[in-house]
This record gives C-alpha cells, sequence and structure tokens, in this order.
C-alpha cells in the first residue's frame, strides 16, 4: 500500500510504501529450476524444506510508523535449522503458538546489518491465516529498537 504524507526534513509531499515484500530465497528457485541438486519440500505456504537440513519461510515484521494509522509491514525471509524445526513439530502440529531461533535471510535496503540476523520467530499454529512473525531481533541495531519501540520515522 502507498499513502502520502508531508516530510518533516524537507517539507516535500513523498509517497510511503507501507508493505515491502521481499523475493524468496535464491536456494529456492535454483532447487526448482533443477540448477542445484539439493531436495526441497513444501512444510506450508511459504515455508520449505531444504535437503532436511534448513527450513526457508516468510515472515511479518510490523513497525509501527509514527503519526500515521498505518503500520509498516515487510515480509521477509528467515532460515531456521531443520533440526529446531523438527525438534519442535509435534507442538507446532497441535495447533500452539511456537518460538524458533532464526535469521534474516535478506538485506533491508533501509537498516543496516540485516543480512544473517539472529532473529525469534512466532509461528502461530493456531491460525493458519497468520504468517509467522518476527519478534525479537538478537543484535543491537536500528531495526530492534524500531521493532520494539514501534517509532519509525526514518526515510525510505
Amino acid at each position: 500500500m502507498m499513502i502520502d504524507y508531508s516530510c518533516k526534513i524537507c517539507g516535500e509531499t513523498h509517497k510511503l510504501v507501507t508493505l515491502l515484500e521481499f523475493s524468496q530465497p535464491d536456494i529456492i528457485s535454483e532447487i526448482s529450476s533443477g540448477k542445484s541438486s539439493e531436495s526441497l519440500e513444501t512444510a506450508g505456504k511459504d515455508m520449505f524444506l531444504v535437503s532436511g537440513k534448513t527450513i526457508h519461510l516468510q515472515c511479518q515484521i510490523i513497525i509501527e510508523l509514527v503519526d500515521f494509522e498505518d503500520e509498516l509491514e515487510m515480509l521477509v525471509w528467515a532460515e531456521v535449522s531443520g533440526k529446531e524445526a523438527l525438534a519442535k513439530k509435534d507442538i507446532f502440529k497441535k495447533g500452539n503458538k511456537v518460538i524458533l531461533n532464526g535469521m534474516l535471510n535478506w538485506t533491508i535496503p533501509f537498516y543496516d546489518n540485516t543480512i544473517n540476523l539472529p532473529v525469534e520467530i512466532l509461528i502461530n499454529s493456531e491460525d493458519s491465516g497468520i504468517k509467522p512473525q518476527i519478534m525479537k531481533i538478537q543484535r543491537d541495531i536500528e531495526l530492534k529498537n524500531d521493532l520494539k519501540n514501534g517509532n519509525y520515522s526514518g526515510g525510505f
């Protein structure tokens, strides 16, 4: 979604994108196209198990915006160890909320140091319509502060 906002820095009106979606990791398309011999299994909507070693899943990062009724929603891809995910699969299948430790697969353009960023991911298996959500950032960076404080007011 795009909305107009008046910039407090330059005084001009800009378009603000409030939903950003990053493409899936290259490994998924490489396996799908036959460029890689690793195996790929669908583990759920936007969730893939690669060679039984890692799970790649699309997650939400939701940040409240300063002076707006909307929020910034980023759909990013994270990687979780297959061992950790499989160890919690019984809990996950019972319709519970499960926390997994993972890492972001992408650099977020307006945030520094996000590639391979350790994160905590909440999977709410009670509601299949809810995407897994990044709940905690494990490194002291600006994204962690914005997620915790819900106050992004920077530029895009």
